[in-house]
């Protein structure tokens, strides 16, 4: 109930953020955002930035737009930049409690925009209408997000500051909750992929599934080696054959890739990870498929995790 009366008002801060002086900007929406409540609120915030940038952008591309002055061709870039500046505003466990929200909100989205769909009533506490908005509008607010989250993760900045502030407890949970919403997601684009080879969206959905594994890859080079140990073990343990699989793929990754990683590792904490490992592989030959698993799913799990093995061997 407080977001859904929050939200219209947060839109027109958001409609206001490029007549606010530069220098009065960042305190201001910094402040706003800490009264309100950073846990629950940032990722709103900039969802509804990003449908701004969206709208803006777009416009600027159209005909009717094209006598508008010059200057005004930054402001997408402008909102994008100003939601760099102020998500750096906050500690890293807020960043991640968004990002998770990010993502989570990011998979509700439909694939595309059902056709013949007509307009309703705009409700203001909706953050992006899919009524109102068109398919592009759509495709584009996806993209915006994937890029956003990749640009934060892979930024020096961020890096610097996980490492030195983090509360390490609070971000193992963090970073497993994140890993595992970006590897169902994953899954879905990869299938939304396949499915529109040939088509016109094919192109789109490609560099889509691209971003999505950047988000991956840039969230585990975010991990120390125990963090990294850690967080795989938990999602081996997932209930999700898939996030289970895409764990053992992960580490063997880096087990093939960049072995040195483990190098300054304690090997307890290395060969804590042989326990779910040993659990799947005993998994073969066992009457019962354990509950939410297919035959050829536990199949290629188990190749994964005598790969894996192999590798640790």
């Amino acid at each position: 109930e407080l977001e859904r009366r929050i939200i219209p008002v947060l839109r027109i801060f958001v409609d206001a953020v490029l007549d606010i002086p530069e220098h009065r900007r960042l305190p201001l929406f910094t402040k706003l955002l800490q009264t309100l409540s950073p846990d629950h609120f940032i990722w709103i915030f900039l969802a509804i930035l990003f449908e701004s940038h969206i709208i803006h952008g777009i416009e600027e591309n159209n005909t009717n737009e094209r006598k508008r002055k010059p200057h005004n061709k930054e402001e997408p870039v402008k909102r994008l930049d100003f939601a760099m500046s102020l998500i750096f505003e906050f500690s890293p466990e807020k960043k991640k409690k968004n990002f998770v929200k990010l993502i989570m909100y990011l998979k509700s989205l439909p694939e595309d925009k059902p056709e013949g769909e007509s307009v309703p009533n705009e409700k203001p506490e909706v953050i992006f209408s899919i009524g109102h908005h068109s398919s592009k509008h759509l495709r584009h607010f996806k993209y915006t997000f994937v890029t956003f989250l990749n640009n934060v993760l892979s930024s020096p900045v961020f890096i610097q500051n996980v490492s030195s502030h983090a509360d390490q407890d609070i971000m193992e949970d963090l970073y497993k909750t994140f890993i595992v919403n970006t590897l169902t997601y994953i899954q879905t684009v990869s299938k939304i992929t396949d499915k529109n080879i040939g088509k016109p969206q094919a192109k789109y959905w490609k560099v889509m599934l691209h971003h999505c594994y950047e988000v991956l890859d840039n969230t585990n080079n975010l991990l120390s080696v125990e963090m990294f140990l850690t967080v795989t073990r938990g999602l081996m343990l997932h209930n999700l054959s898939t996030v289970r699989r895409k764990a053992m793929e992960i580490l063997n990754n880096k087990l093939s890739h960049n072995p040195g990683f483990f190098n300054e590792c304690d090997k307890e904490i290395l060969f804590s990870i042989l326990q779910p490992i040993m659990t799947i592989i005993t998994e073969i030959g066992e009457n019962e498929l354990p509950e939410g698993f297919s035959k050829q799913e536990l199949e290629l799990n188990q190749q994964t995790a005598l790969l894996s093995l192999k590798l640790l061997v």
